[in-house]
C-alpha cells in the first residue's frame, strides 16, 4: 500500500523554539508528527543563514530538537542546517549566493538545490526501503546543483 510523502517543513517551529523553551518546541513537533496520521514524514531543519546564525544556540537546539524527534518517531529529517553550513563554510560558496537579501530566506537557487537534494533523498529512501537497507545520514554528500 502506498502511502502519500507528507513534508513537514518544521520553519514556524524552528521560529517559535527561538522564543520558547525547549520542552515546548518539542511538543509542538510532536503534535505535528501526530498529526499526519500514518503518512510518511521527513522533518526539515532549520536554513544556515545570518538571521538564524544571530541565535545560534536556539537554532543549535532547534536542529538537535528535530534530530531527536526524527529518532524517536522514526520519521526521516532532512538535515538542511548542514547543507547549506557545508556550501558555505566546505565549499566556499557566499552565503549571498543562496539567501536573499533579509538574511533568512533561500533565494530561488537554495530553494531549487533543497528541492533537488531533498527529492534525491525521497526517491533513495524508498529504494532502501523496498531493499531493506538503512544508509546512515553521515554518509552522504550533498553538493549543489
Amino acid at each position: 500500500m502506498k502511502r502519500a510523502a507528507l513534508l513537514l517543513a518544521v520553519i514556524l517551529v524552528a521560529a517559535s523554539c527561538a522564543t520558547t523553551s525547549q520542552p515546548q518546541g518539542q511538543s509542538l513537533v510532536n503534535r505535528a508528527v501526530q498529526a499526519a496520521g500514518g503518512a510518511d514524514i521527513v522533518l526539515v531543519d532549520p536554513q544556515y543563514s545570518p538571521a538564524v546564525n544571530q541565535r545560534k544556540e536556539s537554532a543549535g537546539k532547534m536542529v538537535k530538537l528535530l534530530g531527536k524527534v526524527a529518532e524517536l518517531r522514526h520519521v526521516g529529517i532532512f538535515p538542511r542546517f548542514e547543507v547549506m553550513r557545508d556550501w558555505h563554510e566546505n565549499q566556499s560558496i557566499p552565503v549571498e549566493s543562496f539567501v536573499i537579501a533579509d538574511g533568512l530566506h533561500m533565494n530561488d537557487w537554495g530553494y531549487a538545490c533543497f528541492a533537488q537534494l531533498l527529492g534525491d533523498d525521497i526517491i533513495r529512501s524508498v529504494g532502501q526501503i523496498k531493499l531493506g537497507v538503512n544508509v546512515p545520514a553521515d554518509v552522504r554528500t550533498y553538493r549543489p546543483m
